[in-house]
């Protein structure tokens, strides 16, 4: 078998190189710092413009912008901890929580696999997720992108934890009923991307996998219930109207029915063709026959798997484009979407293997040395792209020209991190971009300037800053001086 030879070897060689991809998005926590209007906006409170209590903050925020509960309400606490010092380590913190959550999930999914295996899946999820990033700084590091939307895809992650346990009958009923419950209802508030994903997703199950159950279906389907009223809660929202009408949202039916063919079919093609979807599959394959006989109840039926699956990009994508009337489409969002379908894709093919047995002879062809070979080298393939994708020397930087190590470039999302940490890059735009803040201590007038930060790593710096902070920042100043009003960058 595929582990049992050489077995430590090969869980110690998976640790390694998941360390060596993971490690440097936890190092640059450590250097990143709030740069956006929006960090500033909650860190302030809006220069203490909105309401002076946290519920009414939650009801000027439904009834005038938007529907997001439950993210508005952590947002909303934001003032009550954040300060340059402590906004690294929050990131820090959400990395090694995601991480845990992960291996988690796995458990629940595969209760009886040796654990070795389990956390090799959590990791192998994981490398490709981090390979794929479309944008790294929109999706980890930039704050409010974390708390709406990856904090909407970890809540789904405990919500699969708690359907698993219903679905399994393990447990007190009543107790997974109100973990279901919370991380449906908490996932639904945090944006409206997670709201779909989470609502087809249970409702899949439900229809399919919970004919035959008495209690299990009773509570699992009054949470359903219960989460598709959250959702009429968050869509109803007042402060919805407003923001469509300020993103020029709205699109004729046919134009968004072609749009989202045409978009679906571009971010199928990106995962698939980038070779990340490719490599997690090929690499988790052999795996699969020895996880099957241990694998949840929720495995039991395909279909579920295979709808929500199918479903929940077009389904996310025709909001994206009506709600902005096409003229966004962010990279944090793509970034979420890929998640939850790598996840359905893992459990997809969990489920055709245990109604089918389709690789039950991969294991014996695993004996093979011509076919083990093989499969280890596509493995070294597709876990060297990782690290090799786009790899590449700036040959027309010549002011640099005998520093051979800054001319390295790369598209991988991996090495591009460590170079950025090398060469010093993170650590220099850090320690400039908190002397230039700090400088406004100092500033006496109501609109004050501060410089530009020369290094700018693509890990922690939002290109379209730029944009914003030609016409000013309201709230950065506030944070340091009150009788600040304006900050511009010189």
């Amino acid at each position: 078998m595929i582990l049992s030879r050489h077995k430590r070897y090969f869980f110690l060689a998976g640790i390694l190189y998941f360390l060596a991809v993971w490690l440097p998005f936890l190092w640059l926590s450590f250097y990143n710092v709030p740069i956006g209007m929006h960090e500033w906006e909650w860190m302030t409170n809006r220069a203490d413009q909105l309401p002076d209590t946290w519920w009414k903050i939650q009801e000027y925020f439904y009834l005038t912008e938007m529907g997001r509960y439950s993210s508005t309400a952590l947002l909303s606490l934001t003032s009550f901890w954040c300060t340059l010092s402590t906004f690294p380590i929050f990131f820090f913190a959400w990395q090694l929580l995601w991480m845990i959550t992960l291996i988690g999930l796995i458990r629940q999914w595969l209760p009886n696999i040796a654990w070795k295996v389990n956390l090799l899946i959590a990791f192998v999820i994981q490398i490709f997720y981090l390979a794929q990033l479309e944008d790294v700084y929109d999706t980890m590091f930039r704050y409010t992108g974390v708390i709406t939307y990856q904090f909407g895809a970890w809540c789904f992650m405990i919500a699969l934890i708690f359907l698993s346990r219903l679905v399994n009958e393990t447990g007190k009923p009543w107790l997974n009923f109100i973990g279901l419950l919370m991380s449906l209802m908490l996932c639904i508030g945090s944006n409206e991307i997670s709201m779909l994903i989470a609502v087809t997703a249970c409702l899949s199950v439900m229809i399919i996998l919970f004919k035959n159950r008495g209690q299990a279906r009773l509570l699992a389907g009054s949470a359903v219930l219960l989460a598709i009223v959250c959702s009429f809660v968050v869509i109803s929202a007042p402060g919805n109207t407003a923001r469509i009408s300020a993103e020029e949202g709205t699109m004729e039916i046919g134009k968004l029915v072609v749009m989202t063919f045409g978009a679906t079919a571009y971010v199928w093609f990106d995962w698939i063709s980038d070779g990340y979807w490719l490599g997690m599959t090929f690499v988790l394959i052999p795996l699969l026959p020895l996880v099957v006989g241990t694998a949840s109840k929720i495995f039991e039926d395909f279909r579920p798997w295979l709808l929500t699956l199918v479903s929940i990009v077009p389904i996310s994508l025709a909001l994206l484009l009506y709600s902005t009337g096409a003229n966004a489409f962010p990279e944090r969002v793509i970034d979420l979407l890929f998640i939850h379908a790598a996840w359905l894709w893992i459990g997809l093919l969990i489920s055709l293997e245990r109604k089918y047995s389709f690789l039950k002879d991969i294991q014996s062809w695993m004996r093979n040395k011509s076919f083990s070979l093989l499969y280890y080298t596509g493995c070294a393939f597709f876990l060297l792209n990782v690290f090799g994708n786009g790899l590449s020397i700036d040959r027309s930087d010549k002011e640099h020209k005998h520093d051979y190590l800054t001319l390295i470039k790369s598209d991988s999302n991996p090495l591009s991190a460590w170079l950025s940490l090398i060469q010093g890059e993170a650590q220099s735009y850090h320690k400039q971009s908190i002397a230039n803040l700090n400088s406004l201590y100092n500033c006496n007038s109501d609109t004050c300037f501060i410089a530009r930060t020369q290094h700018l790593p693509k890990q922690l710096y939002d290109p379209l800053s730029d944009r914003r902070n030609r016409r000013g920042d309201p709230y950065i100043g506030y944070y340091f001086n009150q009788h600040i009003r304006m900050v511009r960058y010189e």
